[in-house]
């Protein structure tokens, strides 16, 4: 009688989460691993009410903390999503209608960290990892239909795609807070385009390691990395930078590779597609940054970031593209040095960089680079400071134009 009654009163806590989770949307978040033990939300090692609960708050996007190993244990049916379907296999479960799973031991493991990460229904959490890819198969997770009849294994899950560079592995289709979570960014920077805001988390703090993540809609659709190998996975667009100049020979044209460009397919952060002109000097520190991991590249100090000469060169840039020329030489008639003395700008050593015709904030740095001139402004060690500007016109005949100008300030 008493066992009765108890699974009557588990089956009454079921049909009332039933209930609540009725209107749920699908929420998907890719995770990397194994399933330890489906259904253990809370990782507590038992499959309870309190699993059920804390996988329906996720669903409906209420900030909770849940573990990596949570998330993985939270797909139970593994088809990859979190769904109301998981809460009612659980649900189902601990009322007596679905057999529970037994707890696998301690033994078994997953890649998952063990700390605890505050998450909403599209957060996950993941480092940069210094290894080759897992293997694509999942622990395969039983569950049975509601007839009560024997449990089969599910198939199992893809991973999410990955970006390999130098055999570290970085996410991409999930959630920006995958990176930042984990890893605080040197700064991150958010720019206007016609499909909705980018946001580019920077991390240098190793300059010859400089990675970009490149998020829209919070989901990670591309980044530009100093690297020397990668693979990129389908979907994906690809540019691949060298330097031609240090390193290329009669047997090998392009030179050694010294970082990629990987973006999705249908999205693109080319000039035309900005709708705040403000947002080229946002754009112009990312160009900062290259300039950075490759100076590092050949061991010279590393250039601090000057506003007030990113000024004067967006002001020349704009210059070029509203007045259709290119030149050192303003359509003022005031020359690059002059027009830094005329600014305030006080100093020892100055240089200036111009292109022309580069759609993308880190192909004009892989112009400047390999064109002999402009590659001894980014490679000389007297300077100390760098400021980068960009314009767009479209009537303007070659539509895209930038400046880099350096300057070294009197001891």
């Amino acid at each position: 009688m008493k066992s009765e009654k108890a699974r009557k009163h588990r089956l009454h806590r079921a049909v009332v989460l039933t209930t609540m989770l009725a209107l749920v949307t699908v929420v998907s978040v890719a995770v990397h691993g194994t399933v330890r033990y489906p259904g253990d939300v809370n990782t507590d090692k038992t499959i309870d009410v309190s699993d059920a609960v804390l996988l329906s708050r996720f669903i409906v996007g209420d900030s909770i903390n849940m573990s990596m190993a949570g998330f993985l244990n939270a797909d139970v049916d593994g088809d990859g999503n979190y769904t109301v379907n998981d809460v009612l296999i659980i649900i189902r479960q601990i009322a007596g209608y679905l057999p529970l799973p037994e707890y696998p031991g301690d033994e078994q493991t997953t890649t998952a960290p063990a700390e605890t990460t505050s998450a909403s229904a599209n957060e996950t959490t993941a480092v940069f990892t210094e290894t080759e890819p897992e293997s694509t198969e999942t622990t395969a997770v039983t569950t049975a239909a509601e007839t009560g009849t024997s449990a089969q294994p599910m198939q199992t899950k893809p991973l999410a795609p990955e970006l390999t560079a130098d055999s570290v592995s970085y996410p991409l289709g999930v959630s920006i807070s995958v990176l930042t979570g984990k890893k605080q960014p040197n700064e991150m920077l958010t720019v206007s385009y016609e499909m909705g805001n980018i946001i580019f988390a920077i991390f240098a703090d190793d300059p010859l390691d400089t990675t970009i993540a490149i998020a829209y809609q919070d989901n990670i659709v591309g980044y530009y990395k100093f690297c020397e190998n990668y693979t990129v996975p389908e979907g994906y667009q690809l540019r691949e930078y060298f330097d031609t100049i240090q390193n290329g020979s009669e047997s090998n044209e392009k030179g050694q590779m010294y970082a990629i460009f990987v973006m999705r397919d249908d999205i693109s952060i080319d000039f035309p597609n900005l709708t705040d002109k403000n947002d080229f000097m946002v754009l112009s520190k990312l160009n900062y940054y290259g300039a950075n991991g490759i100076r590092a590249r050949y061991e010279l100090p590393l250039l601090n970031w000057n506003p007030e000469l990113a000024k004067l060169a967006q002001k020349h840039s704009a210059d070029m593209a509203d007045h259709n020329f290119v030149s050192h030489v303003g359509s003022d008639g005031v020359d690059r040095s002059d027009r830094m003395l005329n600014a305030g700008i006080d100093y020892e050593y100055g240089g200036e960089n111009i292109d022309y015709g580069y759609r993308n904030i880190f192909d004009a740095l892989n112009g400047w680079l390999n064109s002999n001139e402009h590659r001894q402004n980014m490679l000389n060690k007297k300077y100390t400071d760098l400021g980068v500007g960009f314009a767009y016109n479209e009537n303007a005949e070659y539509c895209y134009y930038g400046t880099q100008d350096f300057c070294k300030f009197f001891d």
